[in-house]
C-alpha cells in the first residue's frame, strides 16, 4: 500500500494565500517546456462552504484552514461536482487550484473540471474542515507503517505485517477478527469508515507522482 497521505501537508495541500496565481506559471507547481507550463505534481486546496450561489453563475465562498475566505465560481458542468452536498459547513476539494484576483480584488479560485483525476476531484466532502482535519489525525495514528512496512492493528496497537485490511475504507488493519470487532465497536471506527469510503483516494493518491 502506498504511503498515506497527510492532509496537513502544506506543499501537497496549501491554504489559498499559498496557491499560484493563475497565468504565472510558478515553478513550485508547473515545469516550464518551452515557454509551456504543465502542472509538475498533483495539489489540493481544503475549504470549508459558509455561503452558496448556485443560479446563473454558482459560486461559493469559503475558507481554508487559516480562515481565509475567498470564493469559487463553478465552470461547466461538472457531473463529478455533488451540487445537493454543496452545503454551508461542508469541505470543499479543488484538484490542481490556482488564484486570480475577483472584481472586488479579494482572491477567488475557480472550480473546473481536471482530466488528470476526474474519479477524484473536484468534490464535496459532508463534514466541517476541522472535523475533517480530526479524521486525518487518527487515519495518521492508525494507518502508518514504520521502516520495515510493519502495520499497526487499529485496535490493539501491535505491529505486523500479515494483517487483514479494512475492506471497506481499505486504510486501517486488524491482527485478528476479535481486534476487528473491537475497532468496529469499541474504537469509533464504525463512524469513520463510512466516511473514508468515500474519500479513500485523497489519501492513497500518489500526490507526488
Amino acid at each position: 500500500m502506498p504511503q498515506i497521505a497527510n492532509l496537513r501537508n502544506a506543499s501537497t495541500f496549501p491554504t489559498v494565500l499559498a496557491l499560484p496565481v493563475e497565468g504565472t506559471g510558478d515553478l513550485n507547481y508547473f515545469l516550464n517546456v518551452r515557454g509551456v507550463f504543465f502542472p509538475s505534481r498533483y495539489w489540493s486546496i481544503l475549504a470549508e462552504i459558509t455561503k452558496v450561489s448556485l443560479g446563473d453563475q454558482p459560486r461559493m465562498t469559503v475558507k481554508d484552514l487559516e480562515g481565509e475566505e475567498f470564493t469559487t465560481p463553478i465552470h461547466g458542468d461538472l457531473t463529478t461536482l455533488d451540487r445537493a452536498a454543496c452545503r454551508e459547513g461542508h469541505t470543499i476539494l479543488i484538484m490542481n487550484p490556482e488564484r486570480r484576483h475577483a472584481e472586488d480584488s479579494t482572491w477567488e479560485v475557480p472550480v473546473k473540471s481536471v482530466e488528470i483525476m476526474t474519479d477524484l476531484l473536484p468534490k464535496i466532502i459532508p463534514m466541517a474542515l476541522n472535523v475533517l482535519y480530526e479524521l486525518n489525525d487518527r487515519v495518521q495514528t492508525q494507518c502508518a507503517q514504520n521502516p520495515a512496512k510493519e502495520k499497526a492493528c487499529h485496535a490493539c496497537g501491535k505491529l505486523g505485517k500479515e494483517y487483514q485490511r479494512c475492506q471497506r475504507c481499505e486504510l486501517v488493519y486488524y491482527c485478528s477478527k476479535e481486534c476487528q470487532v473491537k475497532g468496529w465497536t469499541e474504537h469509533g471506527h464504525r463512524e469513520d469508515c463510512k466516511i473514508l469510503r468515500d474519500i479513500n483516494g485523497i489519501f492513497t493518491t500518489n500526490w507526488a507522482r
